[in-house]
C-alpha cells in the first residue's frame, strides 16, 4: 500500500488542490494484479472522489453515486503501460517471474 498527497493546479482560476491519494496491490499466486486506487480531500479519505479498481486485467473506474463502473481498455492493449503511463510511474507493476524469485 502507498499513500501519497496529490496537488493539481487549475491554471485557469489560479488555486491549487490537495488530494490524498492510496494505491493498493496485489500480485496472486497465479500472477494476475489486483489493485485499487483513490483520490479523497483531506480528512474525507472516507469518502473518496475517485476510486479505480484493477480485476482480471481490466482497469475501472468506479461511480458510487450512480451504481455504476467504467471499463477502460488500452488501444495497445498492454494494461500494465497504460496504468504505469496514465496513474503512477513510481510505482511500477512486477512481473511474475521477479515476484516469484
Amino acid at each position: 500500500m502507498v499513500e501519497f498527497t496529490l496537488e493539481q493546479r487549475n491554471r485557469v482560476r489560479d488555486e491549487k488542490t490537495q488530494l490524498e491519494g492510496t494505491v493498493k496491490l496485489l500480485r496472486t499466486a497465479q500472477g494476475q494484479v489486483l489493485a485499487s486506487y483513490s483520490l479523497a480531500k483531506p480528512g474525507a479519505a472516507g469518502n473518496p472522489e475517485w476510486i479505480g479498481l484493477l480485476n482480471g486485467g481490466t482497469p475501472y473506474m468506479l461511480l458510487p453515486e450512480k451504481k455504476q463502473a467504467l471499463r477502460f481498455v488500452p488501444e495497445n492493449g498492454d494494461v500494465r503501460f497504460w496504468l504505469e503511463e496514465r496513474f503512477n510511474p513510481l510505482a511500477l507493476l512486477l512481473n511474475s517471474s521477479a515476484v516469484k524469485s
